[in-house]
């Protein structure tokens, strides 16, 4: 049977996001249970992606939801050194 690593890459890159959104939207700060889902949904999605890689799976979707998953981590990774480059507001 053909999985298709690709299409779930994807689509768990995009969940990702949408609970990120929804975590941040709340008043739980990091102790919000949509962050620790969004995180797991990435991680899996990564994972699937490679799978996909590894299998040498036909399509290109594969590439974007490792792509997706990879620049918003270098992204919030930016943020935090920026932010604490300039000393966290003090």
């Amino acid at each position: 049977m053909k999985r298709k690593y690709g299409l779930l890459s994807f689509i768990l890159a995009i969940v990702g996001i949408l609970l990120f959104y929804s975590s941040s939207r709340g008043n739980n700060g990091i102790f919000n249970p949509y962050f620790f889902i969004g995180l797991a949904s990435w991680i899996t999605g990564f994972v699937l992606g490679v799978n996909g890689v590894k299998t040498k799976e036909s399509g290109s979707l594969k590439y974007v939801g490792m792509g997706i998953i990879s620049l918003f981590t270098i992204g919030y990774g930016l943020l935090i050194v920026i932010i604490g480059i300039r000393g966290f507001g003090a």
